[in-house]
């Protein structure tokens, strides 16, 4: 998978105040949603038109994620491949 660049730059730079607030908001917000239903596998996702279904997964990484951002710090994801034998 190839990076653009640009958007590299974007993600590389310390959340603001604001950013940090609303990360901080949304991540108990996920949070407290993941905690009501543990035994939901799978999310419906809308962004303004499309609505996507995510596994589970992805959306704890999220709650990680802007979790780290409501601290004020820069988040990077390193893809790891496991062998499955």
């Amino acid at each position: 998978m190839r990076r653009d660049p640009d958007t590299a730059e974007r993600f590389d730079r310390l959340p603001d105040s604001e950013t940090a607030d609303l990360a901080r908001t949304r991540a108990t917000e996920l949070s407290k949603l993941l905690a009501h239903k543990p035994e939901a596998d799978r999310a419906r996702v809308q962004l303004d038109d499309a609505e996507l279904i995510l596994p589970r997964h992805p959306l704890t990484l999220l709650r990680d994620i802007l979790t780290a951002m409501a601290q004020g710090n820069a988040v990077t994801i390193v893809p790891t491949h496991c062998r499955h034998r």
